[in-house]
């Protein structure tokens, strides 16, 4: 089972489904994880919940309160968009219980360990094989930009048709490698491998937000393990790196082009503007699209954009649609996910600092990816 819903997962945007002009999207990968829900609800029924409630509380106390402030505010809403909004709810709040549920059939499952890694590394190799594919021989969105997708020209993004999402599913991938080096079915020679095309693809992003949450990360970790000279060679082949990277004609390629810093601060500044409106709770999870509306003039079709359900970070998105104590409390379950091990905390840290300048942490792929790997610790 692991194999066939990490093998739905690579096939990014490929295996999306959309409906009503783009207003409700889903994905294959989810239609396998829910029957597979289904069957373990169908199993044990409420048991994982009730055994692992003291464990994961932050988990079930922050989802309660998204429930709260999208009930608080349904009056102000029409029912179409009321359904929407509910649909990005319960899809946020199926991730983590589906995590919640494969916890629980982990401890009665043995082989579920290497079942999960050699699903880690097949999405691992697939999004390497696809992404490479796609850098030589589709390096170009345009023809896609009526769709709503950004050019992204001359730049990594797989089939994810997005350079944020790809870059941070290839950062996760590379601290899974890094952090979980040992344990994992491939020879040492064939790992190092691995890790530099995933290095190269990540290069090849020319997403300026992931190199800063990546080489932190990294460094951090290189820190902690006291291989301060790996500290040195980090810096040195990421110097490198970027100078013999191609300098393609293209504003994405442009490493100090200033259009994206100038469009995240009008994004930003918008996302206040929404807080503003409900600074405590918020205005319900995840009604941003009409919201963004009230405050975009001369806006010929709503939907047309993939980015205005989203702002440009995670936790500027929890600001605005939970308030106040719906990040407060989101702040506290990252926190508390840190506490589960190594690979947790650095994967944790890593997504947090990149969602500071994009929406990664809520991104559908990108908390699927995370919550599987962090199914390797929760045995401990």
């Amino acid at each position: 089972m692991f194999l066939v819903l990490f093998f739905l997962l690579s096939l990014g945007q490929i295996g999306r489904i959309s409906l009503y002009n783009q207003q409700i999207n889903f994905y294959v990968y989810e239609i396998l994880a829910a029957c597979w829900f289904t069957w373990l609800l169908i199993k044990y029924k409420l048991q994982p919940i009730l055994t692992t409630f003291t464990r994961f509380k932050f988990i079930y106390f922050w989802l309660l309160f998204l429930m709260f402030s999208y009930l608080l505010n349904i009056a102000g809403y029409s029912l179409f968009q009321n359904i929407v909004a509910l649909l990005y709810l319960l899809r946020l709040t199926f991730y983590f219980i589906f995590f919640i549920y494969l916890i629980y059939e982990f401890k009665q499952k043995q082989n579920y360990q290497n079942k999960l890694d050699k699903g880690i590394l097949l999405f691992i190799l697939l999004t390497i094989f696809f992404s490479l594919g796609q850098y030589f021989l589709y390096p170009d969105l345009r023809n896609l930009f009526y769709l709503g997708w950004d050019p992204h020209l001359y730049r990594a993004f797989g089939l994810f048709l997005d350079t944020s999402t790809f870059a941070a599913l290839i950062g996760t991938s590379i601290l899974y490698l890094l952090i979980d080096f040992r344990n994992i079915y491939l020879g040492r020679n064939f790992k190092i491998v691995i890790l530099v095309l995933l290095s190269i693809l990540a290069l090849l992003t020319y997403a300026r937000g992931f190199y800063i949450a990546i080489l932190v990360t990294v460094a951090y970790f290189l820190f902690k393990q006291k291989l301060f000279r790996w500290m040195i060679v980090l810096m040195l082949i990421f110097i490198i790196g970027l100078y013999l990277l191609p300098k393609k004609f293209g504003e994405g390629v442009n490493l100090q082009r200033t259009f994206s810093i100038n469009s995240r601060a009008v994004n930003y500044k918008e996302g206040l503007k929404i807080w503003e409106t409900s600074p405590l709770i918020g205005i319900g999870y995840n009604r941003l699209s009409y919201a963004k509306e009230k405050f975009r003039q001369n806006q010929n079709n709503s939907f047309g954009d993939h980015s205005l359900a989203s702002l440009n970070s995670s936790f500027l998105i929890i600001l605005s649609t939970a308030g106040a104590v719906g990040l407060g409390l989101f702040i506290l379950l990252l926190f508390k996910l840190t506490q589960l091990g190594p690979l947790a905390k650095y994967l944790t840290v890593f997504l947090s600092l990149y969602s500071l300048s994009d929406n990664i942490l809520l991104q559908s792929f990108v908390l699927m990816f995370f919550l599987l790997l962090l199914l390797k610790v929760s045995r401990t």
